[in-house]
């Protein structure tokens, strides 16, 4: 999701067109063009700025798996929700130490029952972390880990603009 905001001005988008396969707005305030991919103004009196990329969810309920990784040195910890399309991001960090975080194996006897209560636990603690980034339990209770704002995208029109991004796959056990 994108901030509407610049300087102080609120903006009013609407779909203008689709540039690249993507997604092409105009806000009403300045008529200027942005591109919903990576909230860049393309043409028109603000050429040049970007919008502000913030934290939204998109969730729905099934199985989670956590993706490790480091972007320029910092490490992230990329939560899938339960049904493989939510996810949320977070800086994988406790108490400034980088931190591995492993999903808890489902003590359910039944494989193919829903799991609705996921926990994942971290290498460092030992401590419990739900879906909100926040620890439930163990010397880690209470803290949480900080957001980082991250975009769901069709693939499609993600490598017209990041072609050299890592891909991951889901593997279903």
């Amino acid at each position: 999701m994108l901030g509407r905001e610049i300087d102080g001005l609120k903006l009013t988008f609407h779909l203008s067109g689709i540039n690249n396969k993507n997604f092409l707005m105009r806000d009403e305030e300045t008529g200027t063009y942005w591109q919903q991919i990576n909230g860049a103004a393309v043409s028109g009196p603000l050429a040049g700025r970007v919008l502000t990329l913030i934290p939204s969810d998109e969730l729905t309920f099934a199985r989670q798996s956590p993706v490790l990784d480091r972007v320029n040195g910092t490490p992230l910890l990329l939560v899938l929700g339960p049904d493989g399309k939510s996810f949320r991001v977070f800086l994988s960090r406790i108490d400034g130490q980088d931190a591995e975080f492993f999903l808890q194996a489902d003590s359910s006897a039944d494989p193919a029952a829903e799991k609705k209560d996921w926990t994942l636990l971290d290498a460092t603690t030992a401590s419990q972390w739900n879906f909100q980034g926040c620890a439930t339990s163990g010397p880690a209770q209470g803290k949480c880990l900080a957001r980082i704002p991250a975009l769901k995208d069709y693939w499609f029109d993600w490598r017209n603009y990041h072609p050299d991004t890592t891909v991951y796959k889901y593997l279903r056990q």
